[in-house]
């Protein structure tokens, strides 16, 4: 079995946000896109210990409301 977009989509927290130009959107979410995940340095194939300490970190921010959400540029870099 494998995940659908819209169940990807959940999991990532993704939103779709008006920009304020005309009917112009923009992509934001609390985790990155399985395809980022793939292009990163962190994809090796299995679960890290870094790969626990950043979600870890990152989980403890957003309930914190110390983050907010990312654009898959952000996402990038």
């Amino acid at each position: 079995d494998t995940l659908s977009q819209h169940e990807i989509k959940i999991l990532c927290g993704v939103y779709c946000v008006n920009t304020g130009t005309h009917a112009q959107t923009t992509t934001l979410s609390w985790w990155p896109n399985p395809v980022l995940w793939d292009a990163s340095s962190l994809n090796t194939g299995y679960w890290t210990l870094s790969c626990e300490q950043l979600f870890q970190a990152r989980l403890r921010k957003i309930c914190q409301s110390e983050v907010s959400l990312l654009t898959t540029k952000q996402w990038r870099s």
